[in-house]
């Protein structure tokens, strides 16, 4: 799966996106005069996990191939919106009236 997207099918993902290591798989196949292509990817990053499908369904330009570069789109939009940062912890909150007794913020009362 690696291979796929370094120098296989799924090249076109990294023309997108190359900040984080991503693994995947293409295929196309065909039914009835419509064609089928499809890319799954999984990243495995120091902030999280994530799996991705792009499922294509249309006429000739539909092909796995294509479906690596709109994951690679996805990726770099999710990257470029800080998916893959570092989330801030709850901080304990004073609430009014606890006297000394914090309280985690979202934390059932």
């Amino acid at each position: 799966m690696s291979g796929a997207v370094q120098y296989g099918t799924a090249r076109l993902l990294r023309t997108n996106f190359i900040e984080e290591p991503v693994l995947g798989k293409t295929g196309t196949c065909s039914k009835d005069g419509t064609r089928f292509g499809w890319f799954g990817s999984y990243a495995n990053t120091q902030y999280g996990r994530i799996v991705t499908v792009i499922f294509l369904e249309g006429g000739r330009p539909t092909f796995g191939p294509k479906a690596a570069e709109l994951a690679g789109h996805l990726y770099r939009n999710l990257y470029d919106h800080q998916f893959f940062a570092v989330k801030p912890a709850a901080t304990p909150v004073r609430t009014a009236g606890s006297e000394g007794n914090p309280a985690t913020v979202g934390a059932p009362q």
